[in-house]
């Protein structure tokens, strides 16, 4: 085998590597068989550089022991004797390099043996098999190498890990930030849950902060774990590249491309200008690079992928979590606003002159005209400790320019709105397409309470039909005192006095069994036909303020025939027909009084009464508002009700309501039962009277008053209220099998990563873009650029740098 030529580098070493290199007596013989047959011989150098595998760094100088670096160790069955002439370079050399050059190198064989060396225990000698082939277009390709250790009694030599399963394929595995990740991965699930519990009931924007925070926490943490992953294949992968464009004649890079394949500013951008790169580029095609048929674009893909998952974990684990909204309610700040709740001096003065038609008995007039349009509010039935308390449902006393039932105005905002083809249209109460927007409106209303007893000992107190067919009903005082003091008044309220020249007919006379002394009312009604009538006289007629105080005595006279399963407190002859008649009664007292109450207004629906909050106005309850946001309003407005000067207004909304109770079939017929009176008894159907029921009558009554004399009460007059705008709750959950099929793909994708890094073509040692990297770049000449390193100077700028070296081209090799 021919010798190497010395070249200049090494005509140029210095006096003292020579010197280093006298004082090693040791030398190394080598044959050479070439098929089988002995050739000449080759030299090796004990202080040679030349060693085992120049292009793996499992090899470091171990300058304790005799040799530099593990030298290629032969079998110990040939001798061979340095020469001090011989080549000193790597084997990783140029194409003209003796090994590159010799025949079948598959069937060459090294033997060596060390003369007047001894080894040592501790020492490492690596064992080689069978060389691949090679051609002349590349270097030499290392055979696959066993690594014999001998242990020290006192130390360990260092040795490389490799992967456990392909060492010549894939690079060893990487296990910390594996082991990193998969901690991150474990406890994922359980911050994300804790965030949604953090996160409930919260406002909309700290229920995004929450789980964006978590969610971006978590997404950092594994996104820089899978990107510290998958970093090793980029750098495989770009090694890669310049080793392939190296290697083919004619390729080269620069250092500007050098420094763009080298910098990661942008990950996923470096994989795919790496990956079409690579799909151009002559030199990194398979067919001419035969000493490397790995397919590098299947590992540039992969890193894409890794890439393009770390940058949107923190976007998927947001979305694997689900917010939602609903509005509720608060009370803890409020601004003062106005609503029509009152009657003005004007309403009350439009009120009288309807006052005739309605306690006449020949109209009994109606306030309210079937075909106006314009429905009374609903009954609302609302608790206030044991007792029942009857509203009417707030109306358009919300809406601007909006006026109660009291002003007895017809609203043209009632009339039906029509398009140009003359269909009706419906209007939204919803602002220019915004959503719908609520808050509770705290303010006073009328409200009503009622308690109703039957007339005790019927048989005695009521009277069926007198000389002058009429019919009577003697009320006993204590029966009235004990309706009031349920109530809640005091007996004392009760001043009504029985007068019998007034309440009795001429031709009657008081029967001889009432103990006039202890009546408390007189109830008389003529022979009409009707088969439920009033009787009715105010206790209180709200001059202190404080609302009206009303008793009301029911009669009932149904025609047997008409109520077949009915019973009654007694019974008489018809004088219009040959049916029997049956009686029963019941004394009621009714109290209307000013109560705070909550209502909630939304623009997208009507108003609706949620809970009271007390008895009387805002200015007397004994509760905390909250915090006032804004400056109050004009003191002129009301906090309260009174019924001072109103008893005309009180009298047309009573006598209203009795006569649409009147009308329910009252004189179709002689004395037949009406759906209302078969609604006292809690049945309903034509003939399913059976017994009148006080519970079923207070109920009646109230909900029929609530919306026939409560609306009324209700003009065109403001008066002040708080209103409490409504808050927006968020609440968080997890979708929990997404989540732990994310984090699962998550995991199995740093996996892959971890196990297939794949080894860098020739076998030259894993490269990476750090110090150490350049450090065996530029001073080991794995990046040979001699122009580069003579022309830069010490203090040279960057952007000059830049600008002179740029352009200039290396490879990767000498």
């Amino acid at each position: 085998m021919s010798e190497y030529p010395k070249d200049g580098e090494g005509a140029n070493q210095s006096q003292n590597e020579k010197k280093a290199r006298k004082q090693r007596p040791t030398s190394l013989t080598a044959t050479s068989e070439i098929g089988g047959q002995a050739t000449a011989p080759f030299q090796l150098l004990e202080g040679s550089p030349l060693f085992a595998t120049p292009w793996d760094p499992n090899n470091p100088e171990e300058r304790s022991y005799e040799f530099v670096r593990p030298p290629l160790v032969p079998p110990k069955d040939s001798d061979y004797t340095f020469s001090p002439h011989d080549d000193e370079r790597p084997l990783l050399s140029r194409r003209n390099s003796s090994f590159g050059m010799t025949p079948s190198p598959r069937h060459t064989k090294f033997t060596a043996n060390l003369s007047g060396l001894t080894l040592k225990e501790g020492d490492a000698i690596d064992e080689f098999g069978d060389a691949p082939s090679a051609n002349l277009r590349t270097e030499f390709v290392p055979p696959p190498r066993v690594r014999k250790i001998v242990r020290d009694k006192n130390r360990r030599i260092w040795l490389p890990r490799s992967h456990p399963w392909k060492p010549n394929a894939f690079e060893a595995l990487h296990w910390r930030p594996l082991l990193t990740l998969t901690a991150i991965v474990v406890i994922s699930y359980p911050v994300l849950y804790l965030a949604t519990r953090v996160a409930h009931e919260r406002s909309l924007f700290w229920t995004r902060f929450i789980v964006g925070s978590a969610s971006s926490i978590l997404g950092f943490a594994l996104g820089t774990t899978m990107l510290e992953i998958g970093k090793r294949i980029l750098e495989a992968a770009t090694w890669a590249t310049i080793i392939h464009l190296s290697m083919y004649s004619g390729s080269a890079i620069t250092l500007s491309e050098l420094e763009l394949k080298s910098t990661y500013h942008n990950w996923t951008w470096r994989g795919l200008s790496m990956f079409v790169e690579r799909h151009f580029a002559s030199g990194t095609r398979r067919a001419n690079r035969p000493y490397d048929k790995r397919p590098w674009s299947i590992f540039i893909l992969c890193f894409i992928l890794i890439s393009l998952v770390s940058a949107c974990i923190s976007f998927l684990l947001g979305r694997l979590i689900d917010i939602s909204t609903r509005d509720d309610f608060q009370w803890k700040s409020y601004e003062e606003i106005s609503v029509i709740g009152d009657l003005t001096p004007q309403d009350i003065e439009l009120a009288r002159p309807h006052y005739e038609a309605l306690t006449s008995f020949t109209q009994t007039w109606t306030l309210n005209p079937f075909g106006s349009g314009r429905e009374v509010p609903q009954p609302v039935l609302l608790k206030w400790g044991e007792d029942d308390v009857y509203l009417a449902e707030a109306s358009e006393e919300f809406t601007s320019g909006g006026n109660g039932f009291g002003s007895l105005q017809r609203d043209s905002k009632a009339e039906l709105i029509r398009g140009s083809d003359g269909k009706s249209q419906m209007q939204s109460r919803s602002i220019d397409g915004a959503p719908a927007v609520g808050s509770i409106v705290r303010y006073s209303r009328w409200g009503l309470r009622i308690r109703c007893a039957k007339i005790p000992d019927a048989r005695l107190n009521i009277i069926p039909r007198s000389q002058t067919n009429k019919t009577y009903a003697y009320i006993p005082r204590t029966t009235i005192t004990g309706l009031i003091t349920s109530l809640g008044y005091p007996e004392s309220v009760f001043t009504l006095q029985v007068n019998t020249s007034v309440i009795i007919a001429e031709g009657d006379v008081l029967p001889e069994a009432i103990d006039l002394s202890s009546v408390g009312f007189i109830g008389r009604w003529d022979d009409n036909g009707v088969a439920q009538s009033f009787m009715s006289k105010p206790i209180d007629k709200g001059a202190g303020g404080g609302g009206w105080l009303e008793l009301e005595v029911i009669m009932l006279r149904i025609r047997t025939s008409s109520a077949p399963n009915g019973t009654f407190a007694l019974y008489s002859d018809n004088n219009h027909d040959t049916n029997t008649i049956g009686y029963d009664g019941a004394v009621c007292v009714e109290a209307v009084e000013p109560w705070v109450v909550d209502t909630y207004n939304s623009t997208s629906g009507r108003a609706s009464s949620l809970q009271i909050v007390g008895k009387g106005g805002l200015s007397n309850q004994d509760i905390n508002y909250g915090q006032r946001l804004g400056s109050p309003l004009d003191k002129g407005l009301n906090n309260t009700l009174s019924s001072e000067g109103k008893f005309d207004g009180f009298v047309l909304g009573h006598e209203n309501s009795r006569n649409q109770i009147l009308k329910d079939n009252g004189r179709d017929f002689w004395y037949v039962a009406s759906p209302t009176v078969i609604s006292w008894t809690g049945e309903t159907g034509p003939k399913n009277y059976t017994t009148l029921s006080m519970k079923d009558l207070q109920v009646g009554l109230g909900m029929a008053d609530a919306s026939q004399i409560l609306p009324y009460l209700v003009g065109s007059q403001p008066v002040l209220a708080y209103r409490y705008k409504d808050i927006t709750l968020a609440s968080a959950s997890i979708f929990s099998r997404a989540t732990f099929a994310t984090l699962a793909f998550i995991l199995s994708l740093g996996c892959i990563a971890t196990v297939f890094v794949p080894r860098l073509p020739l076998g030259i040692p894993r490269r990476d873009f750090s110090v150490f990297t350049w450090l065996a770049a530029f001073e080991g000449d794995e990046l040979l650029n001699q122009a580069v390193r003579r022309g830069v100077d010490r203090n040279m700028d960057l952007d000059e740098m830049h600008n002179r070296f740029g352009d200039y081209q290396v490879k990767y090799g000498p």
